[in-house]
């Protein structure tokens, strides 16, 4: 599962890319964050996720400007801080 995107002001909800259960293709979704565990920043190199990333942010003005390094790195700092522990 890829994270790509986030939701900074509300706070409980990310996009992710990752595979669909049923036709194992891949599907680009809006999850609780609080569903994500063990995450980590890394480099993906399969052309396929890559293709829907690019897909993903050529939506917006900006296009694949907003994807940056600075982002990746706000967004996995400020995803800790939306998890409540569970209890």
């Amino acid at each position: 599962m890829y994270i790509i995107d986030w939701y900074a002001g509300m706070c409980q909800a990310i996009t992710v890319i990752g595979l669909s259960r049923d036709s194992k293709k891949l599907i680009t979704i809006v999850i609780r964050a609080e569903w994500i565990e063990n995450f980590r920043v890394k480099l993906c190199y399969n052309p396929k996720v890559c293709s829907k990333i690019k897909t993903y942010f050529d939506k917006e003005e900006t296009g694949m400007q907003r994807y940056t390094e600075k982002f990746v790195n706000d967004m996995f700092i400020g995803i800790p801080q939306w998890i409540e522990p569970l209890g």
